[in-house]
C-alpha cells in the first residue's frame, strides 16, 4: 500500500493503492509491506492501539512429507505476503458455524445429516483458536480456549484478562 507518510506518528495515514496494485510490480511488493507493517507497529507502540487484519479464506492443498496430503483453511493472501503477516500478527482467528453430524435412517439407508449447534443465546458461530491440520490458527496468548463463542465482548474480556491479569490485593 502506498501511504503518505510522515515524521510524525500521530498523523493519520490516507492509503491510496490496494496489495492488487503492487502484484503488478514485481520485487516491490515485500519492501512495502514491510513498511507498512512498520506503520501498523508505530499504532501499536505509539497510540496503543490494537491493529485487526480480517482476511476471507482460501482452501489450500498441503503436501505432507510425512503422509498424505490434506486440505486446510488458510488467509486468503498473496504467497509471498502470507509468511510475513502470519508471523507479525499475535493471534489468528477461524470464525465458522459450529455443526453437529448425525446419522439418520432413511428406509433401509443411513445419511449424514449436519446441524447448527446453538449456545444457550442462540449463537451458532465459533471462533477457533488452536490450529488443527484443517485450520490455520495461532494464538501468542497462553490461556485462551481453543475455541469460544463468537462474541466480541466475550473475546476481548478473555484476551484483556490475559494481556492484564486481575491482581489480589495483599492485606496487611
Amino acid at each position: 500500500m502506498n501511504s503518505q507518510r510522515s515524521t510524525n506518528p500521530y498523523v493519520p495515514l490516507t492509503f491510496s493503492k490496494t496489495y492488487d496494485t503492487f502484484i503488478y510490480y514485481q520485487g516491490h511488493l515485500i519492501p512495502v509491506l514491510e513498511s507498512d507493517i512498520g506503520l501498523l507497529n508505530c499504532l501499536r507502540k505509539h497510540r496503543k492501539m490494537n491493529v485487526i487484519l480480517i482476511a476471507h479464506t482460501k482452501m489450500e492443498k498441503v503436501e505432507d512429507p510425512s503422509g498424505a496430503s490434506y486440505d486446510q483453511y488458510a488467509p486468503r493472501l498473496d504467497k509471498r505476503v502470507n509468511g510475513l503477516i502470519r508471523e507479525w500478527v499475535d493471534l489468528i482467528a477461524f470464525s465458522t458455524v459450529e455443526i453437529s453430524r448425525s446419522t439418520e435412517k432413511d428406509g433401509f439407508k443411513q445419511r449424514v445429516v449436519a446441524k447448527a449447534v446453538k449456545d444457550n443465546t442462540g449463537n451458532d458461530r465459533v471462533l477457533i483458536l488452536e490450529s488443527t491440520p484443517a485450520i490455520v490458527a495461532k494464538s501468542r496468548y497462553a490461556g485462551l480456549p481453543a475455541k469460544m463463542p463468537l462474541d466480541g465482548e466475550a473475546f476481548f474480556s478473555a484476551l484483556w484478562n490475559i494481556i492484564y491479569p486481575p491482581t489480589t490485593a495483599v492485606q496487611k
